[in-house]
């Protein structure tokens, strides 16, 4: 490669020659930059770092392990990242994952809201929630009514109680007629269609209080009775007005 010519050099015009030293002055500059920056983030670990702290028995640096993954965008990291979302039994550890998840893979973190374990059901829903509300998480939330744990379905129903539209009130109602779900679920569901109910659940209701004999006075059938008699008045009224 040659050598800088000197000679040539001085032979540019003057103008060339400082357009010549303002470029090379920018790039020094540039350069320069360039290395304070690096060495004003010492701390900064690489992917390759971030993903050991994943295999230690710590959960203050798994924790910081996921955090740094996600703001790394270090998407080839996920099957590991998912990997311990479900083993290990640290609260804080499985929602920083589950947040790793929702950054880095969606399609891994979408399958977590319907999975069987339900810790990490539950946590994917709230990382959902926390993310981008409860308007957006109605869909899985509704899921896991129907299809979670009793743990999952207590979750997915004080979210939703908030939220009676007719999707939300048809899972309710399919929660009171699940003879399988808990007690108090049900009880709690026929409540809130007592609230909200129209006239497409007092005949669906109607038809379960048909079901059952006279004489069940079980915690529920009353409370579902309770519930049409609510419904009934309060179309009723709202027909009287």
């Amino acid at each position: 490669m040659p050598g800088f010519d000197a000679e040539r050099f001085l032979r540019i015009p003057e103008e060339k020659r400082l357009f010549a030293r303002i470029l090379i002055g920018i790039i020094l500059l540039f350069l320069l930059l360039l290395a304070v920056r690096s060495c004003s983030r010492p701390g900064r670990a690489s992917a390759r770092e971030y993903l050991r702290k994943l295999t230690l028995q710590d959960p203050k640096a798994q924790i910081d392990g996921l955090i740094g993954l996600a703001h790394r965008r270090a998407a080839r990291t996920a099957p590991k990242i998912e990997e311990l979302l479900f083993s290990t039994d640290d609260e804080g550890v499985r929602k920083a994952a589950a947040f790793a998840l929702f950054v880095l893979d969606r399609s891994r973190f979408n399958r977590c809201l319907t999975c069987g374990k339900e810790e990490v059901r539950i946590t994917a829903l709230k990382v959902l929630i926390e993310r981008e509300g409860e308007e957006k998480a109605l869909q899985p939330l509704t899921e896991a009514l129907k299809d979670g744990t009793e743990a999952v379905k207590r979750f997915a129903f004080d979210h939703l109680a908030g939220h009676p539209g007719e999707t939300v009130i048809d899972a309710m109602a399919s929660l009171v007629e699940d003879a399988s779900a808990d007690t108090s679920l049900r009880v709690d569901a026929a409540r809130f269609l007592g609230e909200h109910g129209d006239v497409r659940i007092l005949v669906r209701l109607g038809r379960f209080i048909e079901d059952v004999p006279a004489s069940d006075r079980s915690v529920v059938v009353e409370a579902v009775r309770e519930t049409v008699k609510k419904i009934e008045k309060r179309l009723a009224h709202r027909s009287a007005g």
